[in-house]
């Protein structure tokens, strides 16, 4: 290993960078269980549960091999730990598609720190989320697709990390066409059997969902009490959908996408906000200095790169209005903008390189500084918003003191509403770490007054307990006993 670093210098100083990168992940990690999405992952990968759609097989399989094997910490910890190494592997991945476009070593090790440093992806590398590695699959698709392009056979594993991508996340679908455009250029890799052969790889990840189908069957028995009449009485109502009639809609996410929810409404599109939103989003993550260097990395990669701005371009377009669409229509951040986000870091390197290719001698220096200062930049705007939810913040109780005290002061067989941001962690405690089983967990919308009011009629014709699980700023979320 040392031989090999010292024949290769650029590869020390990479895995230098790369490690440094996964050290402030680890040292602005939450230590416990989070709320939210993350505390449903932290819940249900270790015990195979059912995730939200679209289930994000992949992820759950990475998630029980690194929670079994990974020897320290608590097991919500490794959870979130598998984000930091899926966006360390990001940032590896940058360096890797640099390389693989001829760029020169130090612009190519800065453009792993530009990604791997970026605050959104960072704020994701923290939490227990599935965005990093969707932001992994698609710098390796990029990857795979100029290595076809460049005359290198790579269909084949064009094909399977585009099938592993499709698998993981449909945000990635915004990607996947461009790579294969390199087959026009391509005649040798146009041969019948090896389209059918990459067809069959690309299928070949989708089976993975017969994981969460497995799950789902699993889960009905283990619970078979536990769903009654309540539509998210176990695993957030992913478990009922399971027969297949549901479960093409479960792995499409057709409950964020159906056309009653207003996103692809095309006369209700407001693309002024939507810009708005996307400059305001870039400027917090990439800075003003981020974005002059990404309009002269797109202007150089008109002449240059032509198929790598074929391959990035329309997936930032796409992704950066879905996303803006997305939150105008719920009102939520979401982490899909993370994609949009690192095709702009892609730009950025570019335009540095733009700019160092038209120095000599010391001025070479000038790109490198300004790389220097962004990911100085970056840092200090992920000082200001270290955060992905609200609940994380420094002081007050944490989600493992909210979910034990809930828990405890329960009566036993009673239910507990709750919204989805604070009820995860008591699934987790339940789940993992089998406190108070016998309590039923109900994601609930506490300020829906006419919804709630006929579901607390509901238990008490069954003779249950309820609770419901209110937020206090002071205090953390508190219990108290709920009334029809």
């Amino acid at each position: 290993m040392i031989s090999f670093f010292k024949k290769h210098p650029s590869w020390f100083a990479s895995a230098i960078l790369l490690m440094a990168i996964l050290f402030a992940y680890i040292i602005t990690m939450p230590p416990d269980i989070l709320p939210g999405d993350s505390g449903e992952f932290q819940a249900l990968i270790p015990v195979g549960g059912v995730l939200h759609p679209s289930g994000y097989p992949l992820y759950q399989l990475l998630g029980k091999i690194e929670t079994t094997l990974m020897p320290i910490g608590t097991i919500a910890w490794r959870v979130t730990m598998l984000s930091a190494i899926f966006a360390t592997a990001a940032a590896a991945a940058t360096m890797l598609l640099l390389r693989e476009c001829q760029l020169d070593t130090p612009l190519t090790a800065l453009g792993g720190a530009v990604v791997g440093l970026m605050p959104m992806l960072w704020r994701q590398a923290i939490i227990a989320e599935v965005y990093t590695l969707a932001v992994l699959l698609l710098l390796l698709v990029w990857w795979a697709g100029c290595r076809l392009y460049h005359g290198k056979n790579g269909l084949m594993l064009l094909a399977l990390l585009a099938g592993l991508a499709m698998s993981h996340h449909l945000i990635l679908t915004a990607a996947l066409p461009w790579p294969f455009l390199a087959l026009w250029r391509r005649q040798d890799e146009r041969r019948p059997q090896n389209v059918l052969a990459a067809i069959a790889l690309f299928l070949t990840p989708f089976s993975l969902y017969g994981l969460t189908f497995f799950h789902a069957r699993q889960w009905m028995t283990v619970f078979p009490g536990k769903t009654f009449g309540f539509p998210d009485a176990v695993v957030r109502g992913y478990v009922s959908p399971f027969w297949l009639a549901g479960f093409f809609n479960y792995v499409t996410g057709g409950a964020y996408t159906a056309s009653d929810s207003g996103l692809w409404q095309l006369s209700d599109f407001n693309l002024r906000e939507m810009a708005q939103l996307i400059f305001r989003w870039s400027n917090a993550n990439i800075t003003w200095l981020g974005m002059m260097l990404a309009l002269i990395g797109v202007a150089w990669m008109l002449r240059r790169q032509r198929f790598l701005l074929v391959m990035t371009l329309p997936t930032f377009l796409i992704v950066a209005l879905f996303s803006a669409r997305y939150h105008l229509v719920f009102h939520e951040e979401t982490g899909f903008f993370c994609v949009a986000l690192t095709t702009m870091d892609l730009w950025i390197i570019f335009g540095a390189h733009a700019i160092w290719e038209r120095q000599t001698g010391k001025a070479r220096l000038f790109p490198i500084a300004l790389l220097i200062l962004l990911v100085t930049l970056e840092v200090f705007a992920f000082r200001e918003h270290p955060t992905y939810w609200p609940e994380m913040q420094p002081y007050g109780p944490t989600p493992r003191t909210w979910a034990t005290t809930a828990l405890t002061t329960a009566e036993p067989d009673s239910i507990i509403f709750g919204d989805w941001g604070y009820i995860t962690p008591l699934r987790y405690m339940q789940f993992v770490e089998h406190m108070r089983e016998d309590v039923m967990v109900v994601h609930a919308p506490l300020g829906d007054a006419a919804f709630m009011e006929e579901l607390l009629q509901d238990t008490e014709a069954i003779g249950k307990k309820a609770y419901l699980l209110q937020p206090s700023p002071e205090h953390g979320p508190i219990l108290r006993p709920a009334e029809p």
